[in-house]
């Protein structure tokens, strides 16, 4: 549910920021993650099972590319409409 979360606040992010550096969010949220993870020998605990670290990388690649749509999203919906004179 958490990896769900993470998901749809980056789309959330990425709408509301509406530019590209948005992509910064998801990369930094899943930077802070994986160094947390590494320092604290995450990756072997229990409840990860066998495809646990699996479901975190798929999550952070949902999140960019959600985060993706999401401003690509927000381009097409605010875009400036052509005058004609």
């Amino acid at each position: 549910m958490g990896l769900l979360l993470i998901v749809l606040g980056s789309a959330v992010a990425g709408f509301a920021i509406g530019r590209w550096i948005g992509l910064l969010v998801p990369l930094g949220v899943w930077c802070g993650i994986a160094i947390f993870l590494v320092l604290n020998n995450g990756w072997y605990g229990a409840g990860w099972g066998d495809f646990g670290i699996a479901w975190n990388l798929i999550a952070a690649i949902l999140s960019i590319v959600a985060t993706a749509a999401a401003i690509g999203l927000r381009h097409a919906v605010h875009r400036p409409r052509p005058t004609t004179d």
